[in-house]
């Protein structure tokens, strides 16, 4: 019965420290679905973090939520299907701001800001016709089966947002480290040799002079210390007189920075002034057809009834203006509201051109395509001018449709030839 009513009078102590410092019972949530412990809330450095990151960046947050609204349903949906937290939605935002054409300087790319090794190992493609890493659906795809290999790894979904940015090889030095700290603050280590000879193996690593398995290897032992588990307060905290913290500077403000994204999302102040309601189960404004390989563009978007500069904006994982010719069948994107009218205008324009409906939409887009096109293996000794003659079009022409930017051409190049 006492542990009860202790247990009771902790739950209103810091639902009442909560509301003292401007938070609410759903700022907890947050934690909870991040698996961090509550009293995290009441830390001071992260209660500044948060009053200066929602206040400097409001305006921002009602900016990237009104540029996501059109890909938030679809990436929430996502998220609920694979039994992901819903606040990861907050790390497509800290990632990318919800631009799907999103670079940074280490060539990471797209809404999920992946590196071109990590997009290969989950499955998406890229090539001369697409970059899997900016289709907005088949991205968060990925995200969601790489999150849910770290959560599996490291048993709880902070440590697998803290892992997603600085690596699970960085986080796990970091863990260990502080593992071992936290024993060596309950226990005497100054003559404990199995403690040290783990010291000694980290600071060597630090130095270079052993390979990350040694730590690895540390890390198997200490992770099995279930009295001695680092909480996100540990991890966070800074080392005086050390020059390596447990995690890199922009991991601790990483974390931080989703945790205040989802709260924000809390915000009477910020969200009334936003067009979208994020915890509201919204259908996705944009349908999916498949088409085959080989379609312009503006042959689609005219179907569609939009601009090609509309169409190429929802699909700019299309590198160029053609869908890949050496693919079965592409993914594209188009306005809901124009499903109808897509589907009414191919099949007006199968009718009229005395076409036999077989194998779908894709099938219809082929024979109706207005203009003839094919591709071209380059043999050797080919020039682009001698290709040119060859299917009667112009040099011009051939490096538009290709994307060309010299009139070299490589053994092997796959050419997208196009003649009216």
């Amino acid at each position: 019965m006492k542990k009860i009513i202790f247990t009771i009078f902790c739950v209103i102590h810091l639902s009442a420290a909560i509301v003292s410092n401007g938070f609410i019972k759903s700022d907890l949530d947050v934690l909870k679905d991040l698996d961090i412990e509550s009293s995290y809330i009441k830390d001071e450095k992260f209660q500044e973090f948060y009053s200066n990151f929602s206040t400097r960046h409001e305006k921002s947050y009602i900016n990237n939520l009104n540029r996501g609204k059109t890909y938030i349903p679809e990436i929430s949906n996502i998220l609920k299907d694979n039994d992901v937290p819903s606040v990861f939605l907050y790390m497509a935002m800290a990632e990318s701001n919800f631009v799907l054409e999103a670079k940074s300087p280490k060539k990471a790319l797209g809404l999920w800001q992946f590196m071109p090794g990590t997009a290969k190992e989950l499955g998406l493609k890229k090539n001369k016709y697409v970059d899997e890493r900016m289709d907005f659906i088949k991205s968060t795809e990925a995200a969601v089966k790489y999150l849910t290999k770290l959560h599996n790894i490291f048993g709880s979904w902070y440590l697998a947002a803290l892992s997603y940015n600085c690596g699970d090889g960085r986080l796990i030095e970091g863990i260990t480290r502080a593992t071992i700290d936290m024993y060596c603050e309950k226990n005497d280590c100054s003559n404990d040799r199995t403690i040290q000879s783990y010291q000694k193996t980290l600071k060597d690593y630090e130095r270079g002079r052993v390979s990350y398995k040694e730590v690895n290897k540390i890390y198997n032992i200490v992770k099995n210390w279930h009295e001695y588990k680092p909480t996100l307060n540990h991890l966070l905290s800074e080392r005086r007189g050390e020059k390596k913290q447990y995690l890199p500077n922009e991991s601790r403000n990483y974390i931080k920075k989703i945790i205040s994204l989802a709260m924000m999302n809390n915000n009477d102040n910020v969200m009334i002034n936003s067009n979208i309601i994020v915890d509201q189960k919204n259908k996705s404004s944009l349908a999916r057809v498949d088409v085959s390989g080989g379609i312009l563009l503006n042959n689609i978007a005219s179907l569609a009834g939009v601009t090609t500069d509309k169409l190429k904006k929802l699909n700019p994982h299309l590198t160029k203006n053609i869908t890949p010719p050496i693919s079965g069948k592409t993914q594209i994107y188009i306005p809901r509201s124009k499903l109808a009218d897509f589907n009414e205008n191919k099949k007006s324009m199968t009718e009229n051109s005395g076409i036999d409906k077989k194998g779908g939409l894709e099938d219809d887009l082929d024979n109706i395509n207005s203009d003839y096109l094919q591709t071209y293996s380059v043999k050797k000794g080919d020039t682009i001018n001698t290709v040119a003659t060859k299917f009667g079009t112009t040099v011009e022409k051939i490096k538009k449709d290709n994307n060309l930017k010299s009139n070299k051409l490589k053994k092997g190049t796959k050419l997208v030839i196009k003649t009216q």
